[in-house]
């Protein structure tokens, strides 16, 4: 608009801009999907370790099926295991501390990761922590959270991990207050550096009151170079 407040519509296309036909159609997610005896049929194979591609071979008789689809069938159902056998594994490593976080209906939403070495480092240097995270880190889209710390040589030292579902602030405020939990000396950090997340920095806003926080001069960097 001339005042620069608004989005104004100058030209609408009630047409299609891309190929419109039955063969793109039926390549859509919910025309691929197989009935149930055929979907329980390909588990089995799949779980037999069959040829994927030869699976696949069989199935475009009747369907579009495509080789991501028999990979997500074949995931599908191992995450539950797969996350008992983590936490297993993470229980009896190093003296590992291993806490989950879930919903009141006992949905997973993350694992908080932190080992013996881990916890005597940051008891060792707490005075500062830094918290990063790296998004999109497992297949299901998850985030992992990264403590750490500077040491007496100025190398820095992980001191826990957090693996989330979700980034929402029950979520973060949970990751943090389990970390305070295990981490007494937590009372002495006086400064936390984090990313421009807001959520985030309130949740350290609200759980380390007497602490300084301060936001990492390459996320600010990098914001100012995409804006």
């Amino acid at each position: 608009s001339t005042d620069g407040h608004h989005l104004v519509v100058q030209k609408f296309l009630d047409q299609h801009n891309h190929e419109h036909t039955k063969e793109t159609f039926s390549l859509l997610p919910r025309q691929r999907r197989l009935d149930e005896p055929a979907k329980e049929i390909t588990k089995q194979m799949l779980k037999m370790k069959a040829n994927k591609k030869l699976v696949q071979t069989e199935l475009l008789k009747n369907s579009k099926v495509t080789l991501k689809d028999l990979h997500n069938l074949a995931s599908h159902g191992r995450s539950a295991d797969s996350l008992e056998e983590a936490i297993t594994y993470l229980k009896n490593k190093d003296n590992g501390v291993v806490e989950l976080i879930t919903t009141e209906d006992n949905v997973f939403q993350g694992l908080f990761y932190q080992d013996e070495e881990m916890r005597h480092t940051y008891k060792s240097f707490p005075e500062m922590i830094f918290v990063d995270s790296i998004y999109k880190v497992t297949t299901r889209g998850m985030g992992l959270y990264i403590f750490a710390v500077e040491n007496s040589n100025g190398e820095t030292e992980i001191v826990a991990f957090c693996l989330c579902a979700s980034e929402e602030k029950p979520v973060i405020k949970a990751m943090v207050q389990i970390f305070k939990k295990y981490n007494p000396s937590w009372f002495s950090t006086k400064t936390i550096m984090t990313d421009k997340d807001l959520v985030e920095r309130n949740v350290f806003k609200e759980e380390f009151t007497s602490s300084n926080l301060l936001i990492c001069l390459f996320h600010v960097l990098r914001t100012f170079r995409r804006e």
